[in-house]
């Protein structure tokens, strides 16, 4: 009886091995032939993605799709809470551009720079004559999401976001820079305003 029962549950045993090799080779053969009917050597030719360097690593990222998801997330958010769209400013975006750019040629991360000037003089210096102005910025972001998201969750950020008289905006994104921090991530600043 002991033989017979150990005979039927070995061959219980192998049936079920068959049976899942036979499942994970199908399973296999069938992503395999959608992988090669959709994603074709052409394509990825015709479609090469730019590596760039960021804080030491490779990324894939695209300033400009990053901006316009941000943007949109921005508007999005303040139409939920029946505020009034921010438009995009160029020259808000260059002040945010000339803020960023001071901040990694002199190496520093905050609102004020090294002389002790604030982000109004970047606001000034793009010739955005500002009635009320304010900035807020990210460190080491890898997605639109995630820069909105910690923004939301920090009480002064998500304020600038919610700021009802605010009625412009401008975004600075770089994604090249703090090489030798080796982390991944773009450096983020926003600026908001409303003209006098």
């Amino acid at each position: 009886m002991f033989n017979q029962g150990f005979k039927k549950s070995s061959f219980i045993f192998i049936s079920l091995n068959l049976a899942i090799f036979f499942v994970l080779f199908l399973k296999n053969e069938v992503t395999t032939q959608i992988n090669q009917k959709f994603i074709t050597k052409e394509s990825i030719q015709e479609n090469p993605v730019k590596n760039t360097q960021v804080l030491g690593a490779k990324t894939k990222v695209d300033k400009t799709q990053f901006a316009l998801k941000l943007y949109n997330l921005i508007n999005g958010y303040r139409k939920e809470n029946n505020l009034g769209n921010l438009k995009i400013s160029p020259l808000l975006e260059r002040s945010a551009t000339e803020k960023l750019q001071d901040m990694i040629t002199n190496q520093y991360w905050q609102h004020y720079n090294k002389d002790q000037l604030g982000p109004w003089y970047f606001f000034t210096k793009a010739e955005y004559n500002f009635a009320l102005a304010g900035e807020n910025m990210a460190f080491s972001a890898t997605s639109p999401w995630q820069v909105f998201t910690d923004w939301q969750n920090s009480a002064s950020h998500n304020q600038q976001l919610l700021t009802s008289e605010y009625k412009d905006m401008g975004l600075s994104i770089d994604c090249e820079s703090y090489s030798e921090y080796y982390q991944t991530g773009c450096l983020v600043v926003l600026h908001l305003g409303k003209l006098k």
